[in-house]
């Protein structure tokens, strides 16, 4: 198989990385995510997985990985960051 410090990824995304890297990164992006943040951004991100599931047209192929699982984490963390919608778009083709 396959071991995670195998893969270019590794220790990059926060689910990937090992301690002591991993308690620092977790500390600093959980000092943001409290919940009075979370209430903050709840009305705003609530309809998102609907806007992004009724934006698929019926009987026509799609990708579900680039239309529906990256777009509404995309979308979740633009309205985290407080990016506007009219803005997203530069982070979408990054």
């Amino acid at each position: 198989g396959t071991l995670l410090q195998d893969l270019s990824i590794a220790g990059q995304l926060l689910n990937m990385m090992d301690d002591p890297r991993h308690a620092a990164v977790r500390r600093l992006v959980s000092s943001g995510l409290t919940p009075r943040m979370l209430h903050r951004v709840e009305q705003p991100a609530g309809p998102v997985p609907q806007v992004v599931l009724d934006a698929v047209v019926p009987g026509r192929p799609f990708d579900f990985v680039t239309e529906i699982a990256a777009e509404v984490p995309m979308q979740m963390i633009c309205i985290l960051l407080g990016v506007p919608e009219s803005e997203r778009h530069w982070l979408f083709e990054a």
